[in-house]
């Protein structure tokens, strides 16, 4: 039996119930029990991916359920499968791999911010963490209408309003357990943007609030169920689309991966898609498409150039925190 260990403080919690029975500072148990934590069954796809927050958030009949409805949502679009359809769905998995790694470096850095006392980025870091993961998630579902730029400049009402929307087929209280929490985090941020109490953060402290524990668990079961999308994407493409595919690059929304403000290109992401399109023309879940190369440099992007010490935050060591990145 193997298990990884991560600190949660208490009232972090998220519909964990047993947490409480353990005061102050928590140790959260991720199991990852052979056979347990496969989803191969479910999926249809074999990628070795750990699912370690999944199976105690869910009934395995509701992961079975969740799983048949998205093949059967990705059977349309797979058995008249094109090439501009290859390019979105590339371009959608690859931002959603971004997303993901963006959570991961921003609730580390809420992490360490919290462990050493630096209260005041802590709401900020939390909130746009858990909404980087919800967009994550909602760029691997399959009904999920793709807008190309309207959709990766949705507005957060409609961010969290359209997660809690699509994780009602597995949660049917999806609203309370989900929606509720999502909007106290982003009331959480708010709160010292826009208002900002005398007593600081003892009045974010004292109230419902969302910590960083139970953001961090948050972010996982978000990442874990992009990553369950985009294998039964792989398992319906598998079975359904015949012949190959080529990616488009001259497609509008491929500029939604590489250029940012004033249409200036980053290198490195106009590098990344370039390899990964090499490497696999087609999608393949998240944990492939995130290879060991592309999350080394996005991570390694936010390393200081002097060395570090061991009190220093080095991001090296939270590839993980949410995700299992290889």
């Amino acid at each position: 039996m193997r298990y990884a260990i991560q600190e949660c403080r208490h009232g972090d919690a998220f519909s964990a119930p047993w947490l409480s029975l353990f005061p102050g500072r928590i140790a959260v148990l991720h199991w990852h029990l052979t056979g347990v934590a496969n989803l191969k069954k479910p999926t249809g796809i074999d990628c070795g991916f750990e699912y370690q927050n999944l199976k105690h958030q869910f009934a395995e009949d509701d992961i079975q359920a969740y799983c048949d409805g998205t093949r059967k949502f990705f059977s349309t679009p797979t058995k008249a499968w094109t090439n501009e359809l290859n390019t979105i769905w590339l371009i959608r998995h690859y931002l959603a791999v971004k997303y993901i790694i963006a959570a991961s470096i921003m609730i580390a850095s809420a992490d360490y911010a919290d462990d050493r006392k630096l209260f005041i980025p802590t709401p900020y870091l939390i909130y746009y963490s858990i909404l980087n993961c919800c967009r994550a998630y909602l760029f691997t579902v399959p009904d999920f209408v793709w807008k190309g730029a309207a959709s990766v400049e949705m507005t957060h009402q409609n961010i969290i309003n359209s997660t809690a929307n699509y994780i009602r087929r597995i949660d049917r209280n999806a609203e309370k357990n989900w929606g509720d929490r999502i909007r106290l985090a982003r009331d959480d941020r708010e709160l010292f943007s826009y208002r900002f109490p005398a007593t600081g953060l003892r009045f974010w402290k004292d109230r419902d609030h969302v910590g960083v524990g139970e953001a961090i668990k948050i972010c996982s079961v978000l990442s874990e169920m992009a990553q369950i999308n985009s294998e039964c994407l792989e398992a319906s493409l598998s079975k359904n689309a015949k012949g190959s595919y080529r990616f488009l690059p001259d497609n509008a929304d491929v500029a939604l991966a590489i250029s940012y403000s004033d249409a200036q290109l980053d290198d490195e992401d106009y590098y990344r898609i370039g390899y990964f399109i090499r490497k696999s023309p087609t999608p393949h879940n998240l944990l492939v498409t995130a290879r060991e190369g592309l999350v080394e440099d996005a991570f390694g992007a936010w390393l200081p150039q002097a060395d570090l010490s061991e009190e220093d935050f080095d991001i090296d060591r939270h590839w993980r925190i949410i995700f299992p990145f290889m």
